[in-house]
């Protein structure tokens, strides 16, 4: 599992521990009331009230007593039912959640039954009997959610950008083989010194660097040239919205053509690289090279990927299309592939000849 993954699952659990819903504010006033209510308790059992002694407040005349007598109770029970289904989800998908879980749901249904048997019945013993379930029940909730989120603020760390620099995070849920990520690490290699080549900006003086790489599903965070990866992140987003439209249409995997002039359609290379002061026509015979390279490795980067998310802005092609997808992905990375070893075969002899 990646970071980002672990981040999405923290993040899962504390939205549900901290929502603010009648149940968890109930339970939370009756933990904060508790200390106070028990000191009253006790000091009214060690002294006797005699005439001239000012009575001491009872438990019915608190505030959370009274809240009690007021409550929604059907829509505590819905809300706390829920809370329990979406817990034991979280642990569906991840053992490893049990751990932090498992007493936060132990003490809901705890808090549930005697909830029940108090509904309709409220008095001071019941009270103070939900009290003393909710009291260690919101320590529980209170430290689950201060650890959480320590955990993702540290998994979120990432080095400080410099200035000119701008940064790209890629994440692909289905699972990566060794030798399709080698091709797509290539691939994004690729798309960045193109970019740069056009740009005329320099990749020793502006290097691409790596951030995070992360497998199992798969995720890269990137950092260069602020231009340059502005561009890619343009170009990947235009391109996986291509690949997935065109899936769901026809029902079969299209690279980007080769075609200049579909190219330039696609991904708008001129009107880009004008909007960056570059003359085009100058570069228009580079342009249609470039995007021929370009359009090649973006087919390997994205066709295929049933869900990509591009700076944390999720891509899902949809549940029903997913599995057929990553079923045809790797006769598209075989093809591709195969047509770039061919047609590079072909230039090396040409240059031979001359």
């Amino acid at each position: 599992m990646t970071s980002i993954e672990i981040i999405e699952k923290l993040d899962e659990l504390t939205n549900l521990i901290e929502k603010d819903s009648e149940a968890l504010n109930l339970l939370k006033q009756l933990a904060l009331e508790y200390p106070s209510i028990t000191r009253e308790i006790n000091k009214a059992s060690d002294s006797k009230t005699t005439k001239d002694q000012k009575p001491e407040p009872t438990i019915e005349s608190s505030a959370v007593y009274n809240k009690l007598l007021g409550l929604r109770v059907g829509e505590v029970f819905v809300e706390i039912e829920n809370l329990i289904s979406e817990l034991n989800k979280v642990n569906a998908k991840n053992s490893a959640f049990l751990n932090i879980t498992n007493p936060i749901t132990e003490k809901l249904e705890e808090f549930y039954e005697l909830f029940e048997l108090s509904v309709g019945r409220f008095n001071a013993n019941k009270m103070i009997g939900l009290m003393r379930i909710a009291h260690p029940l919101n320590e529980i909730l209170s430290r689950t959610a201060k650890i959480t989120n320590s955990f993702k603020t540290m998994l979120s760390e990432e080095p400080k950008l410099e200035e000119g620099k701008e940064s790209l995070s890629l994440f692909f849920t289905a699972p990566i083989e060794y030798n399709e990520l080698i091709v797509k690490l290539i691939a994004i290699e690729t798309l960045y010194n193109e970019i740069a080549r056009l740009l005329n900006i320099s990749t020793s003086e502006h290097p691409l660097e790596i951030a995070r790489l992360e497998i199992g599903s798969w995720w890269i965070k990137i950092f260069g040239d602020s231009k340059v990866i502005t561009l890619i992140t343009t170009l990947c987003e235009k391109s996986v919205s291509y690949f997935h439209r065109t899936y769901t249409q026809e029902g079969i995997i299209q690279g980007i053509s080769n075609k200049i002039e579909v190219i330039e359609n696609l991904l708008g290379l001129s009107k880009i690289l004008k909007e960056y002061g570059i003359d085009t026509k100058v570069l228009d015979e580079n342009i249609g090279h470039s995007g021929v390279v370009l359009s090649r490795q973006l087919t390997k980067l994205l066709a295929g990927e049933p869900n990509v998310k591009i700076n944390n802005k999720e891509h899902y092609i949809g549940k029903e299309l997913d599995e057929k997808l990553l079923q045809e992905r790797k006769t598209l990375l075989l093809e591709t592939a195969l047509k770039e070893s061919s047609e590079n075969s072909k230039t090396d002899g040409e240059e031979e000849k001359q």
